[in-house]
């Protein structure tokens, strides 16, 4: 509602006419220079807004540029009065695409196109930031950033990689990870804009243009809603894309799994329908992909044993985060298990791996009211029927990676000190773990080391490193033997 006062001390409710009746809500109201202007949003379309403004009792809509036949999300941003009437910033955004507009009043009832001088391009500087890496094509990739653009790299030979190629992709564009796939090189994560983010994959067949998947691929996009993928894998023909989503804000938060054979059409996974009762009564009809208020779920890997696929992750059930498996044995249905931690209170798997019949989970433990969390691995040796866990750092410590060599599981974290640094285990069996030296970084006082990526090719591994040394940072790509 707006309440209007003469004196600040006596206020009453404006029923604003028009723009406040059925349907309609008030977003912002500015007063300026002795004018009220307002911004408006309609329920009935959930993406336009629009501006009105007061003229004695009366609101008054006031026009823009925008087509009638317009199907963009438009947001106005902000409003302000100038000498010269009053001036709206805008931003539009549809499939995609991005862009925004001034618009300036030069009627009481009308916003034009504003014509404003390009700004000064900016200053040059040599920021390159690549943050994951695949092989495909022979050759190893990376993605990542170059001078405020997302950008390819192609490896050159044995040293390294060559000069960075610019991709046609918006600064809207959260990539997660690269994947290995013989037909194309897919990246995959959400693209946000409009209010709403949504899961999307991006596909490449020669490394330097990157096309996404459709809108609504994975899941129809409202208003405030929300869904990404956090990994996905190959098994043959079979991609499996998993992640989460939910329609309405964190209100209910849901696994997301996606299946696909060409890598263009996917499928939704599912799960049986279970009935929970309260007072003797069915009170709810749930599945144990889906979440609402009492509920949350949320996948971020899937592994590949002899028998079944496996998806990991969390769940909440009316408490705190538990480590959470998914089994299915068609990649279609999908039934969950809470695993926890022994001895911690919380927990959450975030990848997996299988060597054999070995599985390895890797994520963090924490206890009931404390903030750190500690790197934690659960080891199956019957293909997923029965776990081990143990905690494998201190408290504080990062949890980072889990990668699978022809022979051996490596897990890497990194440390809670003043200076990070990452550490790397190393384990045949996934029961016992010893340390893994990082070759040619050492730990230093003066240097911070991150690692952005890390995969396996045979016997080796390959890791993406990031230093900062007081202003500058470096990526270098490091290729490691196991065992």
């Amino acid at each position: 509602m707006i309440l209007r006062s003469s004196d600040g001390l006596r206020w009453q409710v404006d029923t604003a006419g028009y723009v406040l009746g059925a349907g309609r809500g008030s977003r912002g109201v500015v007063s300026q220079a002795g004018e009220v202007a307002a911004v408006v949003r309609t329920n009935q379309t959930l993406d336009r807004e629009s501006m009105y403004r007061l003229r004695r009792d009366a609101w008054l809509p006031v026009s823009d540029p925008r087509p009638d036949d317009d199907q963009a999300v438009w947001t106005i941003n902000g409003m302000a009065r100038s000498r010269q009437g009053w001036v709206a910033a805008s931003s539009r955004s549809l499939d995609n695409a991005q862009s925004s507009q001034l618009w300036l009043s030069r009627t009481p009832r009308s916003l034009d196109l504003a014509r404003v001088a390009a700004p000064p391009p900016p200053r040059q500087q040599a920021v390159v930031a690549p943050f994951e890496i695949a092989r495909w094509s022979g050759a190893w990739r990376a993605i990542g950033e170059a001078n405020d653009r997302r950008a390819v790299w192609s490896q050159t030979d044995d040293r390294g990689f060559g000069t960075p190629q610019a991709l046609d992709l918006s600064a809207a564009t959260n990539i997660h990870g690269l994947v290995t796939d013989e037909q194309s090189l897919p990246a995959y994560g959400s693209t946000t804009g409009g209010n709403a983010s949504h899961a999307t994959v991006w596909r490449s067949t020669d490394a330097k243009k990157f096309a996404a998947s459709p809108r609504d691929t994975f899941e129809k996009v409202t208003l405030y809603s929300s869904s990404s993928i956090a990994s996905l894998r190959r098994y043959g023909k079979l991609r499996i894309a998993v992640g989460d989503r939910t329609s309405n804000g964190d209100l209910n938060a849901s696994a997301l799994v996606y299946t696909s054979i060409d890598g263009r059409r996917w499928t939704a996974g599912e799960a049986d329908r279970i009935l929970t009762y309260h007072g003797g009564e069915a009170w709810e009809d749930v599945t144990d992909l889906a979440g609402d208020h009492d509920r949350k779920r949320s996948m971020r890997d899937v592994t590949q044993t002899s028998q079944e696929y496996l998806a990991v992750g969390s769940s909440e059930e009316n408490g705190p985060s538990q480590a959470t498996i998914w089994h299915s044995t068609t990649s279609r249905n999908w039934r969950s298990e809470v695993i926890g931690a022994k001895g911690f209170e919380r927990s959450a798997v975030s990848s997996a791996a299988t060597i054999g019949d070995r599985t390895v989970l890797y994520g963090w433990a924490g206890r009931r009211g404390e903030t750190d969390t500690t790197p934690y691995v659960w080891t199956s040796g019957d293909r997923g029927v029965s776990w081990r866990g143990r905690a494998v750092g201190r408290p504080g410590e990062d949890a980072d990676f889990l990668v699978a060599t022809d022979t051996h599981f490596v897990i890497t974290g990194a440390t809670n000190e003043e200076v990070p640094h990452p550490w790397l285990l190393q384990s045949v069996d996934g029961a016992s773990w010893r340390p893994l030296g990082l070759s040619g970084y050492p730990p230093a006082a003066d240097r911070q080391t991150w690692l952005s990526d890390v995969e396996a090719e045979g016997s080796d591994l390959v890791l993406l490193i990031k230093t900062v040394a007081g202003t500058t940072a470096r990526s270098a790509w490091v290729r490691q033997t196991v065992g």
